[in-house]
């Protein structure tokens, strides 16, 4: 400080008038801890000078600046800790958020393999439901020609029947015709 260096020189008027702008500068920026030390010299040079009320003054005012840089310590010490309780609350927060983020992504791709699952199994029925469908219309067209040939061959047993019924009655008559003028002759 300009007021240090006046007092060595022997220059108190001086360094008194450093050490109050000084002050000035220090309390419109709320700097306690130089104020602390500025009145700490000004109270080493009012000793010097041999004016103990000033010195009075300027300790009283040391141990002022000292209580509101202690306060102000106590502030910002408060300060900090609701900054690093704020900060500890975001980054539980953000990890909660992480997690339930993964926990919704292994959701979702759970969703999707379900899904996916899903919709194989409805090809699946639908490509069974196809092929039941052209079977049974293959057995359908297979039934209806089986009938058409079962009635074909019904008729054609009935033909056969009655040509082997005619047959045998024309054996049977012509035979018994055969025979009987056999006998007559004999």
């Amino acid at each position: 400080y300009l007021g240090n260096i006046y007092t060595k020189f022997g220059e108190p008027e001086k360094a008194i008038q450093n050490f109050t702008n000084a002050k000035e500068i220090a309390l419109a920026n709320d700097a306690y801890s130089e104020l602390i030390l500025i009145e700490k010299d000004k109270a080493i040079l009012f000793d010097e000078l041999d004016q103990p009320a000033k010195a009075k003054k300027a300790m009283i005012d040391q141990i002022t600046f000292l209580e509101k840089n202690f306060e102000n310590q106590q502030s910002l010490i408060k300060e900090q800790n609701q900054l690093e309780r704020d900060l500890f609350e975001k980054e539980s927060s953000l990890i909660l958020t992480r997690e339930l983020n993964k926990s919704q992504e292994e959701s979702l791709q759970k969703i999707k393999y379900f899904a996916l699952a899903l919709l194989v199994l409805f090809f699946v029925t639908i490509s069974v439901v196809v092929l039941l469908y052209k079977s049974n219309k293959n057995r359908l067209n297979l039934y209806n020609s089986l009938k058409v040939k079962n009635k074909e061959l019904l008729d054609a047993k009935e033909k056969t029947e009655y040509a082997a019924q005619l047959k045998t009655n024309f054996f049977s008559t012509i035979s018994h015709e055969l025979r009987t003028p056999l006998y007559a002759v004999t």
